[in-house]
């Protein structure tokens, strides 16, 4: 038996790109969630897509990403979020991921923060 077969929605599920624009208009969500995203996303677009999630969020985001320099292996992710947030005015909280950190013997890869914006 699946999971997702027992799945209510309240609200209608939307797959959209982000680096692209997003379907809302400004300030459409009190809050915005971003887990593992954009350390997914070639340079190219990563500019863009925080940029849309940034627009559609009235006052807070939520953004937990992890770098991986050069020498982590798996893919490259080495953009300071914080410092591109705090460019733009915004106040950077830094959140503690507690036990669901990935790699808690490295915190300065952990980047998890509550964004308030401008």
């Amino acid at each position: 038996e699946r999971i997702d077969d027992q799945l209510t929605f309240s609200m209608p599920l939307l797959i959209a790109d982000a680096s692209k624009g997003l379907p809302y208009p400004d300030h459409s969500f009190d809050l915005v969630y971003a887990v593992a995203v954009f350390q997914h996303l070639p340079d190219s677009l990563y500019e863009n897509a925080l940029s849309e999630i940034r627009r559609v969020a009235k006052k807070f985001i939520i953004h937990w990403e992890y770098r991986w320099p050069p020498d982590a292996g798996a893919f490259v992710f080495d953009h300071d979020i914080a410092a591109w947030y705090r460019s733009r005015g915004d106040a950077v909280h830094i959140l503690d991921p507690g036990a669901a950190d990935c790699f808690p013997e490295e915190r300065e890869r952990t980047q998890f923060y509550r964004i308030e914006l401008a």
